[in-house]
């Protein structure tokens, strides 16, 4: 009897550090974007390759900047779930919680898509309906 290969893909929210992602095998997550109103766009990674943590944060607090989030969009979702799928894995996506960002519901319309072109594949869409702080102890707690 073989062992099924399974990936846990949490979205950028869970805020894991490097070393934690290390210590619980957490292979892939799903990024985002932030843009700034000035025109500068960046995809949000887990270790702020893009932007400093400082500089985020200090453009957030200035009262005459505005900043948006987004989460990836459902053909990034896609494309990083696909990836997975076609290596013969079982995909578990877990999202920031539904009441403050689609990331559920984009990572749902992006699974529908591939169950239909993959229709064996095992793609499981999972709305933690927690925040940053709890999502990523829930991410933790998964890879464990």
């Amino acid at each position: 009897m073989s062992e099924e290969r399974y990936i846990i893909i949490a979205d950028v929210s869970c805020d894991l550090s490097q070393e934690i992602r290390d210590y619980i095998g957490m292979k892939e997550y799903m990024r985002g974007h932030i843009h700034f109103d000035d025109g500068r766009d960046f995809e949000t990674t887990l270790d702020w390759n893009n932007i400093s943590r400082g500089d985020f944060y200090k453009q957030l607090s200035n009262k005459k900047s505005k900043i948006t989030t987004a989460p990836a969009n459902t053909e990034q979702c896609y494309e990083l779930f696909k990836k997975y799928i076609e290596q013969g894995y079982a995909v578990l996506s877990m999202s920031l919680s539904s009441t403050i960002s689609t990331t559920y519901n984009l990572t749902c319309v992006a699974a529908d898509r591939l169950r239909k072109e993959y229709p064996d594949c095992k793609l499981y869409c999972f709305d933690s309906a927690r925040m940053s702080g709890a999502f990523g102890l829930l991410t933790i707690h998964a890879h464990l």
